[in-house]
């Protein structure tokens, strides 16, 4: 599975979810890979617009096998289901 996350150095939900992504990434029996965009690059401000989001709410992870994305700040569990869809 392959994963983009949007996200910003300064962005505190942003550096939580790194740790509970990488935290619940090894407990998966699959490989999930990451490809981290910043969101000042022209590129994560296009692909959100496409997805109808707003740059400004982070940290945005967008699945690439089935388009669906998630905004903001979740729980291991939360983000387990979005993984899991």
């Amino acid at each position: 599975m392959k994963l983009i996350r949007i996200s910003a150095i300064w962005c505190s939900s942003c550096l939580i979810m790194r740790s509970r992504v990488g935290e619940l990434i090894k407990e998966l029996p699959y490989d999930v890979e990451i490809d981290e965009l910043d969101y000042e690059d022209e590129k994560a401000e296009e692909l959100a617009k496409n997805f109808g989001l707003d740059i400004e709410i982070l940290p945005i992870y967008i699945r690439t096998d089935n388009s669906k994305y998630s905004v903001g700040e979740k729980s291991k569990k939360e983000f387990r289901e979005f993984i899991e869809e």
